[in-house]
């Protein structure tokens, strides 16, 4: 589903976005006309020129400037970012109110209703923030990292489902414990790792470049609202909202699946699982039950997804002047980009008993992570520097010609713009930083072991996402010879790679043998179900699904009793004790016992419980290679991200 294209702009041609960066810079300095000499000595003498540009020109070309400064490779590194931010608002003062933007009162009232006060007070700032930039630059990034994954998909469902692998398989997930420290959207991005919630907000943020609306559906609980489910509906008009779960890193796979895909390529929809409850007993593992359930979706919690900046109205004028398909405002409701409002559309959706218009809301999580990363303590900082550094490398070594001593240099490309080529499709440029990384002079007093280390494993995924399986297999194989910070992470890639390439049966040895305590346990194993039927030559699709529903028993009518019989008390023993429908399905004998699976989704973990590199396949007596300091209980990001609340 796309929705109806906004008005283009009348005016003359502009230049293609993705290459304006030359075009804008020339602006800055020497204007738009060969008579800038004259015009910029009127200026400085307070006088005004006949070929001054005009306003809608100059609003134009301002929009060209800030968009150069926030792109992904450039924003906080070469372009500052408080000028970034001052180049919106005076956008906002000066040229905001030529756009046709229009919010209406009932947008307001959403606001009002829907938003945390704080939240709504951040929305109708009438000027831009840091936290504004870092949005941009996110959506940027987004939607750069949208048009290099996508080719051919025939349909919008397709489109999500590739989009939602790209999401899993470059952030790894991490353990989300109490007091872990929740990353922003660009570092979990950046980083590679992140926490489900991580990526079911950059998910929803892929797919609104789509215009395809994705909410959290969160069943209540007497015992727990807020308990650690994390479903994703995709919202397809007159198709209907497909189930994807980001703690498994799997769609909830349908009865229509692919027979013979390594992963699922059909999602359920939300009225099939009401239906059908195999579609979630099919992750079903001994001692640990799906925690949601056909009954459980009768009363549930409909979430929207997005920031205090997607809702606000600043963005909506920003929206109509953008002179790229980037989309950045979504508003609560009808407004002048776009009809119907985000509400109203998720009203629509749940027609047909699917869900309530009063259990619709907005997710908190955006919002309340950006306000606890303003607020780092010292150890969390300095955790995160620390591996912020791994970043900037790798470092090379000169030998100062003053002093005779070696000295340690910055590459001009670092791995931080390696993986940000990387994200946007760039992938011969991020392969080039991967392979230099992986060759440079492994120092002790440098970062440098652990630059090699995590190029390598970046190396393989560039490898596996462009379809050569055979060569990522081997290059997990080697790396979990000596098995560093990305230890689990190869393991999983070097079976999806082995799986993908055909080799069921050699993948399902390996992540059988996954510690259980690893955080992706659940979808893994749900991969490995699937994997053995495949190497087995059956259907990839689980048998629960495609079983006709069983029918109810008829209890054979009991004879009265006669008169020298006695009646039957509450006391009375019954003779056999029915078996329990709901026992959760009993995962192969070679999987460990039940008593040794905790129950991730319901018990929370302790801070020491993080596999260490030993728990995985790899490399002699158990040992690992160098790892860096200890990580935090978080995904890793730099410094002046966490800080500066720039996400």
């Amino acid at each position: 589903m796309i929705r109806p294209e906004r008005p283009a702009r009348t005016k003359t041609t502009r230049p293609m976005f993705w290459g304006c960066a030359l075009v804008s810079l020339s602006l800055l300095f020497a204007g738009c006309n060969s008579s800038s000499t004259p015009t910029k000595q009127a200026a400085q003498n307070g006088e005004k020129s006949e070929s001054t540009t005009s306003r809608p020109e100059q609003c134009e070309r301002d929009i060209d400037n800030i968009l150069d400064a926030l792109q992904p490779d450039r924003y906080g590194i070469s372009s500052d970012r408080d000028t970034t931010v001052n180049m919106l608002t005076r956008w906002l003062t000066q040229c905001g109110a030529a756009e046709d933007f229009v919010a209406s009162e009932e947008d307001a009232e959403f606001r009002a209703m829907l938003l945390p006060a704080d939240v709504n007070e951040q929305a109708l700032l009438e000027q831009f923030t840091d936290v504004d930039a870092g949005y941009l630059r996110n959506s940027l990034l987004i939607r750069q990292l949208v048009d290099s994954t996508l080719t051919d998909e025939p349909t919008d469902i397709d489109r999500a489902v590739t989009l939602f692998y790209k999401v899993v398989h470059n952030i790894e997930l991490v353990r989300d414990a109490p007091g872990a420290i929740e990353l922003a959207p660009f570092q979990a991005m950046l980083y590679g790792r992140g926490t489900p919630m991580n990526r079911a907000l950059i998910f929803a943020m892929m797919l609104r470049q789509l215009r395809i609306d994705v909410v959290i559906l969160q069943p209540r609980s007497e015992e727990d609202e807020t308990d650690r489910t994390l479903l994703l509906g995709v919202v397809i008009p007159e198709e209907g909202v497909y189930l994807f779960d980001c703690r498994l890193g799997l769609p909830l796979a349908s009865p229509a699946d692919d027979p013979v895909s390594p992963l699922p390529a059909k999602p359920a929809t939300f009225a099939e699982a009401i239906e059908n409850d195999a579609i979630f007993r099919q992750h079903d593992l001994r001692g640990i039950k799906y925690p949601v359930s056909a009954e459980r979706l009768s009363d549930i919690n409909v979430l929207a997804i997005g920031t205090s900046s997607t809702w606000a109205p600043r963005f909506g004028k920003l929206q109509l002047a953008l002179p790229v398909p980037v989309e950045i405002y979504d508003g609560l409701a009808s407004s002048s980009p776009q009809e119907p409002g985000l509400i109203a559309r998720l009203e629509t959706a749940g027609q047909d008993g699917l869900w309530k218009a009063e259990n619709i809301g907005v997710w908190d999580y955006p919002d309340r992570t950006l306000s606890r990363l303003k607020s780092l303590t010292k150890e969390e900082t300095e955790a995160l520097q620390q591996l912020y550094e791994i970043m900037q490398g790798p470092k090379h070594v000169t030998i100062n010609e003053e002093t005779g001593q070696p000295q340690l240099m910055m590459p001009e490309r670092n791995l931080h713009r390696g993986r940000i080529s990387d994200l946007q499709g760039d992938v011969e440029s991020a392969l080039s930083v991967y392979v230099r990384s992986q060759l440079s002079i492994p120092l002790p007093d440098t970062l440098n072991q652990h630059t090699s280390d995590w190029s390598a494993y970046w190396a393989a995924l560039a490898q596996f996402e462009q379809g050569d399986y055979s060569v990522a297999a081997e290059s997990t194989e080697r790396y979990l010879k000596t098995p560093g910070f990305w230890a689990l992470a190869a393991v999983t890639l070097r079976a999806n790679a082995l799986a993908h390439d055909g080799h069921y049966d050699e993948a399902v040895k390996i992540l059988e043998r996954e510690p259980v305590r690893a955080p992706q346990y659940l979808g893994n194993q749900a991969r490995v179900r699937r994997w053995r039927r495949l190497a087995a030559g059956e259907s990839a699709v689980d048998p629960l699904l495609t079983a006709p529903p069983a029918e109810p028993e008829t209890p054979p009518a009991e004879p009265e009793p006669t008169a020298d019989e006695p009646k039957p008390t509450q006391d009375s023993p019954d003779d056999e004790t029915p078996p329990d429908a709901d026992a959760p399905r009993e995962t192969p004998a070679d999987l460990p016992p039940s008593d040794e699976k905790p129950d991730p989704r319901f018990e929370e973990a302790s801070t020491d419980d993080t596999p260490a590199a030993a728990d995985a396949e790899g490399g002699p007596d158990g040992e690992s290679k160098d790892a860096p300091p200890a990580e935090p209980d978080t995904t890793n990001g730099p410094l002046e991200e966490e800080g500066s609340g720039n996400e």
